[in-house]
């Protein structure tokens, strides 16, 4: 699966040094597109399931400050709803469904204090 979002999360950082900070919050996505593949390419349409616009994912994360204005962030988050529906003869909720799982790193400059 390629699943392409627009992300926003909101989230609060609590300090645990003078240079790191735990991180917690929400974030939601909508689906901007979504394509299927396998060994022999992307799935014809008439093939592909279709996916939810919306995720939902709260997320935790760990933030270093490596220099003065030189930060990066590592973050985990997992949806809580699910991006595609289980199948129809099939009863357990968390099984069936399919669900994002993102790790991101991120690397900033902040331009004042």
């Amino acid at each position: 699966m390629r699943l392409n979002y627009i992300d926003i999360p909101v989230y609060m950082a609590f300090r645990t040094g003078e240079n790191s900070a735990i991180i917690g919050g929400i974030s939601t996505g909508f689906l901007i597109s979504g394509k299927e593949f396998n060994e022999y390419g992307e799935f014809p349409p008439e093939d592909q399931n279709e996916f939810n616009t919306i995720d939902l994912e709260p997320l935790i994360g760990f933030q270093f400050d490596f220099i003065e204005n030189l930060k990066a962030d590592l973050r985990f988050s997992m949806s809580v709803l699910p991006i595609r529906g289980k199948p129809v003869n099939t009863n357990y909720y968390w099984q069936n469904n399919q669900f994002n799982n993102v790790i991101t790193l991120s690397l900033y400059y902040q331009i004042s204090r």
